[in-house]
C-alpha cells in the first residue's frame, strides 16, 4: 500500500497546515498519510473506502482521516474535494487536547460523515484560506493560526450538532447513510417514508438525484461493494457470499458483479 509523503505536500516539516484541492478526485488507489486529513466533498459523489469498508460520500459531507488509517476513492461521480492537510509530526504551541473535537466529525456509531449546508461549507472555506495563508511573523503566526484552527473545529462541532437540521438535503445525506448501513435488512418503505418525513415519490427521487439509482438499485449495489470486500478478504465461497447479498444463485450473483466491476468473483484477488 501507498504511503502519501509530508514531503510532496508540505513545503518544510514546520509548516503546519497545508491544502490540496482535487477537482476532480482520481486517488483510487489505496494509500494512507503521514498525516492527517480533514475532508470537504463541495460537489458530486462517490465511494470512500475507509479500512476496507465502503461508504457513499456526497457534496456537503465532511470526514475525519487518521494518517495511519488507509482510505482510496472509488466508483467515482464528478468528485471535487477539498483536503486540510494537518502536520502531526508538528505540535501545536498554544492549545492541546483538540482530538475530541476531531474524532467528533464522523458521526458514531459507525463514523459517518457529518454534513454541512452550503452556507457553512462557504464558512468553512474561508477560514480555511485563513489558516493555511503565508505570514512572515513565525511567532504571531504560531497564535493567531491555532486561534483559526479552534474556531474552525467550533464551528464544525456547532454546525454538525446543531438540532435543527431540517434542510432537505440533510434529510437526504441521513436517508443515503441509512440505506447503507441498512442494506441488507428488508426495508418497510412506508414506515421508512413516515421516519425521515418524506413521500414515498419524494424519497425515490432524491435517492435518484443523488446516486443515480433507484433505491433498489443503490441498495443492491451496495451489497455488492460489500460482497467485494467479502471476496478479497476470502472469508467466504462465492456462493455463501452470494446468499448473503440476497441472490437466488451464484450465477445471477456473478452476472451483477461482472456488470458493475468488468470482472467475475472468481477474479477478485485476495487481499495480502
Amino acid at each position: 500500500m501507498h504511503t502519501l509523503c509530508m514531503e510532496k505536500y508540505f513545503s518544510a516539516d514546520s509548516q503546519p497546515f497545508a491544502l490540496y484541492v482535487s477537482d476532480p478526485e482520481r486517488n483510487n488507489c489505496e494509500h494512507s498519510h503521514e498525516f492527517d486529513e480533514l475532508v470537504f466533498v463541495e460537489s458530486g459523489h462517490g465511494l470512500h473506502v475507509l479500512n476496507g469498508q465502503p461508504g457513499f460520500v456526497q457534496q456537503g459531507d465532511v470526514f475525519f482521516v487518521h494518517g495511519q488509517e488507509s482510505h482510496f476513492y472509488d466508483r467515482l461521480g464528478t468528485l471535487r474535494l477539498t483536503n486540510l492537510l494537518i502536520n502531526t509530526r508538528r505540535p501545536l504551541r498554544y492549545l492541546s487536547n483538540l482530538q475530541p473535537l476531531l474524532n467528533g466529525i464522523n458521526r458514531p456509531p459507525d463514523q459517518q460523515p457529518g454534513w454541512l449546508t452550503p452556507q457553512e461549507r462557504l464558512a468553512c472555506r474561508q477560514t480555511i484560506a485563513r489558516l493555511t495563508a503565508p505570514s512572515s511573523d513565525a511567532l504571531l503566526d504560531d497564535a493567531a493560526r491555532e486561534v483559526v484552527w479552534l474556531e474552525l473545529l467550533l464551528s464544525l462541532h456547532r454546525s454538525l450538532s446543531s438540532a435543527s437540521r431540517g434542510h432537505t438535503h440533510f434529510k437526504a445525506h441521513r436517508l443515503i447513510h441509512w440505506l447503507q448501513a441498512n442494506c441488507f435488512e428488508e426495508i418497510d418503505w412506508d414506515t421508512l417514508c413516515s421516519h425521515f418525513l418524506l413521500s414515498k415519490r419524494t424519497l425515490y427521487r432524491q435517492v435518484k438525484e443523488i446516486t443515480g439509482l433507484s433505491p433498489h438499485q443503490f441498495i443492491r449495489k451496495q451489497r455488492l461493494l460489500a460482497a467485494r470486500v467479502w471476496l478479497r478478504s476470502g472469508e467466504a465461497s462465492i456462493t455463501d457470499i452470494a446468499f448473503r447479498c440476497g441472490f437466488s444463485s451464484s450465477n445471477h450473483f456473478s452476472s451483477s458483479y461482472k456488470n458493475l466491476f468488468g470482472y467475475a468473483p472468481s477474479q477478485e484477488p485476495l487481499q495480502p
